[in-house]
């Protein structure tokens, strides 16, 4: 009987096919756990990406509100300017900003780190009528900046990196109590309000210079007290 050369290497073929198959199949699977091995021996989650990107943007608003605070306190510590004569632009002698004679340059916040990205939202306000939080100064309105605006997650993060958890204390206040509406440059974040902003009553706060809190509207709003009263 004649037998096809072809028909008899076809089950060998298969063989080897099949066996190309696993073996390949095999060697994802390896080099996937390799790769998860090395990922959590660097403190990634392969699937923390959205993660990564809030600590970023969280991380780059601590820092910009740092600035400002060294910037203010670097220009208040001989007593030649102080908070009431210190001006949110750059004018000689008295503006934070000023090339000269200042105490940093303008923050100007990544813009992805807000949900809401038209001022007053978006950017930095000098709340110069202050905030009032237990434990913080001697029970007066502390001088401060705040930005308004942003997302959950980047407050979230803000609050993990500073206390150690995501939780995000709700004010039960509006965002505008927060600055007022008519601040609406990004480089003088000047604010005209003279009613200070009330937090004494904010529970899980007290003690806290900065934080990230829920308003009502709802928004998310980060503070940083830069000279305790």
């Amino acid at each position: 009987m004649f037998v096809s050369h072809r028909a008899s290497r076809q089950p060998a073929l298969q063989r080897q096919r099949g066996f190309s198959l696993f073996a390949a199949f095999i060697l994802v699977a390896a080099l996937m756990a390799v790769l998860a091995y090395f990922l959590a021996g660097s403190g990634i989650n392969p699937g923390g990406a959205s993660s990564i990107s809030g600590s970023a943007r969280a991380s780059s608003i601590i820092t910009q509100a740092s600035n400002i605070k060294t910037g203010v306190d670097l220009m208040t510590t001989n007593g030649a300017v102080t908070m009431s004569t210190l001006k949110f632009d750059n004018s000689a002698n008295v503006g934070l900003f000023n090339v000269d004679t200042g105490g940093t340059s303008p923050q100007v916040p990544d813009i992805s780190a807000y949900e809401k990205k038209t001022g007053p939202d978006g950017f930095w306000i000098y709340r110069g009528a202050g905030i009032k939080i237990t434990g913080v100064g001697s029970g007066g309105a502390s001088y401060a900046i705040v930005t308004t605006g942003l997302t959950q997650s980047v407050c979230e993060q803000i609050n993990q990196t500073l206390h150690g958890s995501t939780t995000i204390p709700d004010s039960n206040k509006a965002a505008a109590t927060f600055r007022d509406a008519t601040a609406t440059t990004r480089t003088s974040p000047v604010d005209t309000a003279t009613t200070p902003t009330d937090l004494t009553s904010v529970s899980g706060i007290d003690g806290w210079d900065m934080g990230c809190l829920k308003t009502s509207d709802p928004s998310y709003v980060f503070y940083h007290v830069l000279k305790p009263q």
